[in-house]
């Protein structure tokens, strides 16, 4: 199984060109598949900053009414990038895919060196081939979010800190100070699981309380705290985040009750079986046992301690979305190509004698990567399956009845609106159906909505019924002129 460094590089060159391509699949998909309402307000934030003058300091979103739509965000770093494509070739949603696949593709060479460099080439190549194929990572290293350029800049920071250690070159140095920072400033949170690896770096250079360490930081910190002091401003003055609850997304921390609750450990052991499959599960835990041939190596352990910190820290958002765990499969894919690699070694050995070790190791590992490959399939389709399709036919009937400048109350009973107002591409507020009353339904009358658009999605819910036996319902039929219908959705001209 010991490889030339030529022959390494081959089969280097076949794994990119297999993931790229796998990560072609359904690239023109409309943004209607898992977590839809994160990559549509991504992607409503780029196709604002193609239209409305590429202010980069002031991103835009639609689902806030009238207004400007000047919104709190993360550093708009992705969309942004994804602008200058739009202003290239034309607004089309599978450009912003395609720079979630570039990405993709350089930590995965990044990978590739790290590993080689801790371990050897041909555990380099096994950690590659894992990362490009776990289930969680197909998904989200082609969809329309900023995740895939967050584990580039959290893995690249990482490589280089490692590199300087060794050699105190300063552009090493800055490399990792900068890519920290962009890390940071692309998700705040990414602090908890990049700063206890750098950390032991540093430990373990005994440079932790150093003049160099201070320097670091000012880099790693003075920018992030320049963005986020604006982006809170910004929401100060316009009143619009996408951070959660009033701008402050506590919703997201740990508290005691859901770490003494069962049901948060079973959610959190089910999204690591979906992401990794039951056989990546099974060798991620027998990676993270293996001792360590020699100490650089436990950065990588240091590195998934930070990843369980940032899990246990953060609970509810773990609990609610997946995609916090997209970081997390670069350390899982080291680990996965480690134990991958030792296994076969210590089951061949009793092959040793027959002089038929290296040709059994090879078999084996060859053996695991096929069953591994047939497990994808299973565990990634789900990812892929349109949860959003009845919003996304609501948005296309909505922008082909309303007016350009036409604002548009939506209201639904799944909470959708975002996915909608991406796809109507207009002005919208929201509401939800439950909810709905004949005093929010007269003040949007008369503050000037135009239409009404409501979408049921539930499968006990449809427009003849609405409209037959709720109050509101015979209200709105009553007053309003119907311009659309179909069994699921109505859209009334207010």
């Amino acid at each position: 199984m010991l490889l030339t460094r030529e022959k390494a590089n081959y089969a280097l060159i076949l794994i990119i060109i297999f993931s790229v391509s796998i990560r072609f699949i359904c690239i023109d998909n409309p943004i209607a598949d898992e977590h839809a309402w994160r990559q549509t307000n991504r992607a409503m934030i780029a196709r604002n900053f193609s239209n409305n003058g590429m202010n980069f300091l002031y991103p835009q979103v639609d689902w806030a009414g009238k207004s400007s739509g000047y919104a709190q965000t993360e550093f708009p770093i992705y969309p942004y990038a994804v602008a200058l494509l739009y202003k290239l070739f034309g607004v089309n949603e599978y450009l912003g895919r395609l720079i979630s696949i570039f990405f993709f593709t350089i930590t995965l060479l990044f990978i590739y060196k790290l590993t080689r460099k801790l371990w050897n080439q041909e555990i380099a190549l096994l950690a590659s081939f894992s990362f490009s194929i776990l289930p969680l990572n197909l998904f989200f290293t082609r969809a329309f979010i900023p995740e895939p350029m967050l584990s580039f800049f959290t893995t690249c920071s990482i490589f280089y800190s490692i590199m300087w250690s060794e050699k105190e070159k300063n552009r090493y140095f800055l490399f990792s100070a900068v890519a920290a920072s962009l890390a940071l400033l692309i998700k705040l949170m990414a602090a908890v699981y990049l700063a206890i690896p750098l950390a032991y770096i540093w430990y373990r250079k005994r440079r932790l309380l150093s003049s160099k360490a201070v320097i670091f930081s000012i880099i790693v910190l003075v920018p992030n705290i320049l963005w986020y002091l604006h982006s809170y401003w910004t929401y100060k003055w316009s009143g619009i985040t996408i951070f959660g609850s009033e701008g402050s997304g506590t919703w997201r921390f740990a508290d005691i009750h859901i770490l003494i609750d069962p049901r948060f450990y079973l959610t959190i052991f089910e999204m690591f079986l979906n992401a990794l499959t039951p056989l990546g599960l099974l060798l991620f835990a027998g990676g993270i046992f293996l001792r360590k041939e020699k100490p650089e190596q436990g950065y990588i352990k240091a590195w998934m301690v930070g990843m369980f910190v940032f899990i246990i820290m953060f609970a509810r958002g773990s609990m609610k979305h997946n995609y916090y765990q997209v970081p997390l499969m670069v350390p899982a894919s080291i680990m996965i190509g480690a134990f991958i690699y030792y296994s076969a070694g210590w089951i061949s050995v009793f092959f040793q004698k027959t002089g038929k070790y290296e040709r059994f190791r090879t078999a084996f590992v060859a053996v695991i990567l096929f069953f591994f490959c047939c497990l994808v399939p299973v565990y990634v389709k789900n990812y892929y399956r349109l949860h959003s399709e009845q919003t996304l036919k609501a948005g296309m009937i909505t922008q082909r009845i309303a007016q350009r400048d036409s604002l548009v109350a939506f209201v639904n009973d799944k909470p959708r609106w975002v996915q909608f107002t991406y796809y109507c591409e207009r002005k919208t507020v929201h509401h939800s159906l439950s909810k709905l009353n004949k005093k929010w339904i007269k003040h949007n009358s008369d503050n000037g909505t135009a239409f009404l658009v409501m979408s049921f999605e539930k499968k006990e819910n449809n427009s003849k019924n609405f409209l037959k036996v709720s109050p509101i319902g015979k209200f709105l039929a009553a007053k309003y002129l119907i311009s659309y219908q179909d069994t699921k959705i109505i859209i009334f001209k207010l």
